[in-house]
C-alpha cells in the first residue's frame, strides 16, 4: 500500500500558529494556499522547522515566496 502525499494544501485565515514540522516529508508540496491575506501570514506565528519544502504561499493579495 503507497502512500499518496498531497500536491495542494489550503489553510483557513482563522489558523493563528503551525507547528515544527507541519510540512515535512511532503515533497511532492510545493507551494500552498493561505485564505487570508499576505499581512495575516505574517501574523501567523511559525516554527523555525514548519517548512522544509515550499516555495510559494498563494494569499488572497498575492504571492510570497519563500
Amino acid at each position: 500500500m503507497s502512500t499518496v502525499l498531497p500536491e495542494t494544501v489550503s489553510i483557513p485565515r482563522s489558523v493563528t500558529s503551525i507547528g515544527s514540522r507541519a510540512f515535512s516529508g511532503c515533497k511532492s508540496l510545493m507551494d500552498i494556499t493561505f485564505e487570508g491575506t499576505m499581512e495575516q501570514w505574517h501574523a501567523v506565528l511559525k516554527d523555525v522547522s514548519w517548512n522544509d519544502c515550499i516555495e510559494v504561499v498563494h494569499c488572497s493579495d498575492g504571492d510570497l515566496q519563500l
